[in-house]
């Protein structure tokens, strides 16, 4: 016990003699509050997407009561041919602040009605093998401002909308019932790349089994008219990160210089500090990254184009996936482009938990 308490207290002093500081722990509080919004799907960007085999055609629905996925109809008996769907999800991120870590997000579809081999109330039974295995599955993609009736790919494996395919499993079951899917590290991808909206299919694995009769689930819309209203929603919970603000009397600084962050060493979050020169009119390209001791980036907390002027961002010690690293020596890189100019500079810090 003595002995794991003497190595300890050697890495510690190790770290601090490294930045050159005393060894004084200094702690600060930063703001946690956990805060939750509810985002509604978009009526009009979403919709569904049906296949008619007998026309050949795509038709997009985006004023339905439902979505819709799987062999919907099973065979046509008008025209002939299968008809399947898969439906399409759009929620809005811009309500939502900037520089933030997404806890908790969860797309929530109230399911009412399953039909399986023509039969209410059956999940859709696929008459193929592994059939009894297909569930109603999402992929996240990113379609745009619009639902495209030439791009009924977007979701598959190697379509440039695909952004992850088959992201988990919605719906297992015929109950009537909200069905809801975990989509934290997708919806947190989206704003990370800074994408105005976080877009979903849902589908089957399979589109049909050709057996003229019908297999699918449906799940009422944004546009539904029911009453309590069902919408798909998509409950968002979420804290402040890393934001960047400007800070100080607002003079324009003289001189390039990245300040040493405070605390040193932190136990949960730090501050750097950074001054921009006016060299030019123009804005200047600025990156800051954390990297650790081997150099591999942590993260990137600023890649931007910015003013003149000083600047403030706080590190909470979470990784580009929102992780918490590990205890150590991390450094700190700044690094300014524009009109001629080309400068860095780097601070090593302490994370002590």
């Amino acid at each position: 016990m003595k002995a794991t308490v003497l190595v300890r207290l050697g890495v510690l002093l190790a770290c601090l003699v490294l930045v050159g500081i005393s060894p004084q722990i200094a702690k600060t509080q930063v703001d946690t509050t956990i805060v939750t919004d509810t985002l509604y799907s978009t009526s009009g960007i979403d919709g569904s997407i049906w296949y008619s085999e007998f026309y050949s055609t795509l038709f997009v629905v985006t004023t339905a009561d439902e979505y819709s996925a799987g062999d919907a109809l099973g065979w046509d008996m008008f025209v002939g041919g299968e008809n399947y769907t898969r439906s399409y999800l759009c929620f809005d991120l811009s309500s939502l602040p900037d520089s933030i870590i997404v806890v908790e997000a969860s797309v929530n579809l109230y399911q009412w009605l399953s039909i399986g081999n023509d039969t209410r109330g059956v999940f859709p039974i696929w008459d193929v093998p592994g059939g009894d295995t297909l569930f109603c599955i999402m992929d996240h993609i990113n379609y745009g401002a619009y639902l495209d009736t030439l791009d009924w790919g977007a979701g598959d494996p190697g379509n440039p909308k695909t952004l992850t395919s088959n992201i988990g499993v919605l719906s297992d079951d015929a109950t009537i019932e909200y069905k809801t899917l975990d989509v934290t590290r997708y919806v947190q991808a989206d704003i990370d790349a800074e994408r105005r909206r976080s877009q979903f299919r849902i589908r089957f694995p399979i589109d049909t089994d050709h057996d003229e009769r019908g297999d699918w689930l449906d799940f009422y819309s944004s546009s539904s008219a029911h009453y309590p209203p069902l919408h798909p929603y998509m409950p968002v919970r979420y804290k402040k990160h890393n934001a960047v603000e400007e800070w100080g009397d607002y003079s324009l600084p003289v001189k390039f210089r990245l300040e040493q962050n405070f605390p040193n060493p932190f136990n949960v979050a730090t501050t750097i500090r950074y001054h921009l020169p006016a060299v030019s009119s123009r804005l200047s390209a600025v990156s800051l990254k954390i990297y650790n001791i081997l150099g591999k980036e942590v993260i990137t907390l600023v890649d931007k184009k910015q003013k003149a002027g000083s600047y403030r961002v706080v590190w909470d010690g979470r990784d580009n996936q929102g992780k918490e690293v590990s205890s150590g020596v991390y450094l700190c890189r700044l690094e300014v482009r524009g009109d001629g100019l080309k400068v860095a500079g780097t601070r090593k810090m302490v994370l002590l938990k």
